[in-house]
């Protein structure tokens, strides 16, 4: 039996997802190779907010801050949403706020679901390269 490994990269082109981890490697100062991860993980959860339209799911800070850069390129943003099926609304909620138990039933949902779970990046105490979203 073959099993198969979701790839969040396969949502957007590689040009967009290189264009983003730029942008979240600039602008909250991490290595490239750690945007990398938050843009993957950014990727997975939202393909999990189109799989859970309506349902309150909640991202990690570093998971959330990769999730607010896809939403802040608006082609990127666009070209995502119309492969998982239409457009999804994003309400978020400050840095600092997330519900821990929130973003750790999320975080079980989405391996039951199959998708990657980086668990340093949805650790409740934090990643371990930074200081430590809500969709539905």
């Amino acid at each position: 039996m073959t099993t198969t490994i979701f790839d969040s990269r396969t949502l957007v082109s590689s040009e967009s997802f290189e264009k983003v981890v730029r942008y979240v490697a600039r602008e909250h100062y991490v290595h490239p190779r750690d945007a990398r991860r938050i843009v993957e993980q950014a990727l997975a959860f939202t393909q999990l907010c189109a799989e859970n339209r309506g349902r309150r799911l909640a991202a990690p800070e570093d998971v959330s801050l990769g999730h607010w850069a896809l939403i802040l390129h608006t082609e990127v943003y666009a070209e995502l949403c119309a492969r998982l099926g239409g457009f999804l609304h994003y309400e978020p909620v400050s840095l600092g706020q997330q519900n821990a138990d929130e973003v750790q039933e999320t975080a079980a949902l989405m391996r039951r679901a199959g998708l990657p779970v980086d668990e340093d990046l949805w650790n409740p105490e934090g990643s371990s390269f930074r200081d430590a979203g809500d969709c539905g």
